[in-house]
């Protein structure tokens, strides 16, 4: 049984100190019930290191200073894992659609026909001269001087469709960016 002055002074210590500590880990971890965790554990904390504490000294630096700790601790095992959660979900994510394309070629076989059916598509609804410039610089590997030269326009012109080009297909692909990818790295 513990003495009975034990005793008093803690439930002193608690009921003077509970709020105030449960405020401030609350508002440390902005998450009031996170601060009510703490501040139990404060406490709790205290009643087993009674004996290393030196009540002669101010008690309420050390219970913030406590607090502070606990809370620290806290965000930093949040942090990490999240992390971990994050790495663990990336790579379910990145094995799996790894294994659907590689294990499903009728899959390939739909991505590829679909890509292509986006690509003409797309293609068909660019400017005529944006459309050629494009075709001539990407599929037959010509210069943007040597399609200046063909279109009989300024090379800025010519880096103007492709970019205008690129902006169009880029808008129509987002959907399918990770997908392509893992087809063109397998």
């Amino acid at each position: 049984m513990f003495p009975d002055s034990k005793i008093a002074l803690f439930n002193e210590i608690y009921s003077k100190y509970l709020h105030k500590i449960i405020f401030y880990s609350g508002s440390l971890l902005q998450n009031k019930e996170e601060g009510r965790e703490i501040a139990q554990d404060v406490f709790a904390t205290i009643w087993e290191n009674w004996d290393n504490i030196d009540f002669e000294r101010e008690i309420a630096p050390y219970l913030y200073t406590l607090a502070k700790r606990k809370c620290l601790n806290k965000i930093e095992r949040e942090k990490h894992c999240h992390k971990y959660n994050d790495y663990v979900s990336n790579k379910y994510v990145n094995e799996t659609l790894r294994n659907i394309l590689i294990e499903n070629t009728n899959f390939n076989k739909f991505i590829c026909a679909e890509t292509e059916r986006i690509l003409y598509e797309s293609l068909s609804q660019m400017p005529q001269k944006t459309r050629d410039a494009f075709i001539l610089s990407r599929f037959k590997g010509k210069s943007y001087k040597f399609i200046a030269k063909e279109q009989n326009c300024s090379i800025m012109n010519i880096e103007y469709r492709i970019m205008s080009a690129m902006r169009i297909l880029r808008r129509r692909f987002k959907d399918y960016l990770l997908i392509l990818l893992y087809i063109f790295i397998s």
